[in-house]
């Protein structure tokens, strides 16, 4: 009785391992700290270009690039949300072919406001399609774009560890 308890246990010990090594997360900031956001532990944070405060790459399969790219910028006078999507929809065919605006929810991250966009295009430079994920909000005077741009995430899990990242963003003042 006692040895089947201890297989048991370790079966259920081995168990709660795999699960929590599956759930580890990590905390990124942006350079200036001003926000941060959460992401699994396996996605690496990749050096900034193109004015990006993080860009994050997210695991698929080989050869595809898939990022997540947080940007916070100041915003015109004036802009309020509605003006920042409406900005963003249209830059959108700047990026890429074949844009096709899938999804447009209202959310509330971090208290605030914000949109949800979903869309597919095609890279320019490699021919490839290109899912879209985006959530946009406005604070204050600073608009924060949370993106991911890569490959049709290939699982439900997959899909809602984008989703879950880019809604994580906290601000710290």
């Amino acid at each position: 009785m006692n040895r089947h308890r201890s297989l048991a246990l370790l079966i259920f010990s081995l168990s709660t391992a795999s699960v929590a090594a599956a759930v580890a997360t990590q905390t990124l900031s942006s350079p200036d700290h001003s926000y941060s956001i959460t992401t699994p532990g396996g996605w690496t944070l990749r050096p900034t270009i193109l004015g990006a405060d993080l860009i994050i790459n997210v695991p698929g399969s080989a050869g595809s690039i898939n990022l997540i790219t947080c940007v916070g910028q100041a915003l015109p006078q004036g802009m309020n949300l509605g003006g920042y999507v409406k900005a963003t929809l249209d830059a959108l065919p700047g990026m890429m072919d074949n844009v096709k605006v899938t999804g447009q929810n209202a959310v509330t991250v971090a208290g605030l406001p914000a949109r949800e966009l979903l869309f597919t295009g095609t890279n320019r430079s490699a021919h490839r399609p290109v899912y879209g994920q985006v959530i946009l909000i406005v604070r204050g005077t600073r608009g924060y774009t949370l993106s991911y741009l890569g490959e049709t995430p290939r699982s439900n899990e997959a899909s809602a560890a984008v989703r879950k990242s880019l809604v994580s963003i906290q601000f710290a003042r």
